[in-house]
């Protein structure tokens, strides 16, 4: 009685290394009723995928009534899942990271409270159809892959909240991506898109897009829509010009445009009341618009390795600037001298 006291106290500790001594430990007891000591775990950590395969006292079956449970198993030279992944129908989070995967298995399908999965830098080729039955999935990570095509399967998880596909080979969006209503986050970082679906507009929730270093040789006209963007991360594309449009995404406060071809900026971006950080180094600016001076709330403004001459008066006048990067630029020493009066507790890169 003592040893399975011990056992029970270790499977029920918040420390790791004391739940993995437990399942050691579990080789040498005698049958015990596992399942009525796993019933009040709430969380089962650092379970490897390989314990649950081949563990000869812990099956697959054992913890199935686990009312919530996550498994790490991030860098362990996973090549392939087991079948019997799909004995943890209540598995709500399972970190696979770093391994060696190409697919998964079509059992996948069971794990039908899976909330958030994590296969980020594996060798993912392809998902099977039967991923599309993950219905409560929330966050799904596969950056760094080898998908060279969104997966078709992806189009009935319309509860997604969080997608990654960043560092992929993806060409082109589906039609139908405005069926994730609640996508809130999206990462297309490093893949070749050459342009966005306008059904990308009807991304309503849609409150964070990094798509830095694609292919986009124009500002995506669908984002117009898209009111409650707070965060848009462009860097990096072909982009030459900054709509007129801009001005009218009234919530947003992170603006990257930085290593693009612009060579203009339109005044309507006066309009962004709400912005804290604007990067557009590395273009082809020649002037700034008067307008700049109204973002009031602005706190970091990249401005490096352009053709700017002059300033304008505006810019003098950001109250909570504190940081301005103008390296690279063509200043007269009046304008820098002009600034550094202006600014004094701004952090001035010339």
């Amino acid at each position: 009685m003592i040893q399975q006291d011990k056992f029970l106290q270790l499977l029920h500790s918040p420390d790791e290394v004391n739940v993995t001594l437990a399942l050691e430990m579990a080789k040498g007891l005698p049958e015990i009723d596992l399942q009525k000591y796993l019933v009040g775990c709430r969380e089962l950590y650092e379970c490897l995928i390989e314990e649950l395969a081949e563990h000869t006292v812990l099956e697959p079956t054992h913890i199935a009534s686990l009312n919530q449970i996550q498994i790490d198993a991030a860098r362990q030279s996973i090549t392939a899942l087991p079948e019997a992944i799909g004995q943890l129908p209540n598995l709500q989070k399972l970190d696979l990271r770093e391994n060696q995967l190409a697919t998964l298995p079509e059992s996948i399908s069971q794990l039908t409270h899976l909330q958030e999965l994590n296969l980020v830098d594996n060798e993912m080729v392809t998902l099977p159809e039967s991923f599309g039955k993950l219905s409560n999935l929330r966050r799904l990570y596969l950056a760094w892959n080898q998908l060279e095509v969104f997966p078709e399967c992806l189009a009935g998880l319309t509860g997604l909240q969080e997608l990654d596909l960043g560092t992929n080979s993806l060409k082109e969006l589906p039609e139908w991506i405005d069926n994730f209503k609640e996508l809130h986050t999206l990462y297309l970082i490093e893949n070749s898109l050459t342009f966005l679906p306008p059904r990308f507009g009807k991304l309503q929730n849609l409150q964070e897009l990094y798509a830095k270093a694609n292919l986009l040789s124009s500002f995506p006209d669908c984002l117009q829509h898209l009111s409650r963007l707070k965060m848009l991360y462009l860097q990096s594309n072909g982009i030459t010009t900054i709509p007129d449009w801009l001005g009218t995404l009234a919530n947003l406060e992170h603006l990257n445009l930085a290593n693009n071809q612009i060579s203009d900026v339109p005044e309507t971006l006066g309009k962004l009341k709400g912005l804290q950080d604007l990067h557009l180094g590395n273009n082809q600016l020649t002037q700034l618009p008067e307008s700049l001076g109204l973002l009031t709330n602005l706190k970091s403004l990249g401005l490096l390795r352009n053709k700017l001459t002059v300033l304008p008066e505006g810019i003098h006048r950001l109250p909570k600037l504190t940081f301005l990067n103008l390296s690279g630029n063509p200043l007269p020493d009046s304008e820098i001298n002009k600034i550094e009066a202006s600014l004094p507790d701004c952090r001035v890169i010339f």
